[in-house]
């Protein structure tokens, strides 16, 4: 459960960095779309950490991507 609400909540900040990306003067959508395709190495790298660690671990790995989802939010 917590490494699926972990996946949506990268995925979802991996978007909202690629828009930000994209919207800068002179970058092209492959340009946005191949610096922010480095981030997609963290969403395994955070289910491992998820399911492999105390649950406490698990609520601040859930609760970084959130804030940050949020902040990025209400910034766009």
């Amino acid at each position: 459960m917590s490494a699926g609400v972990v996946v949506v909540l990268l995925v979802i900040l991996q978007l909202l960095w690629f828009d930000t990306l994209r919207d800068r003067p002179g970058w092209s959508m492959r340009r946005a779309g191949a610096r922010s395709a480095l981030t997609l190495v963290a969403i395994p790298i955070a289910i491992v950490l998820v399911v492999f660690s105390p649950w406490w671990v698990a609520a601040v790995l859930i609760a970084v991507p959130a804030v940050a989802v949020i902040a990025m939010g209400l910034a766009s």
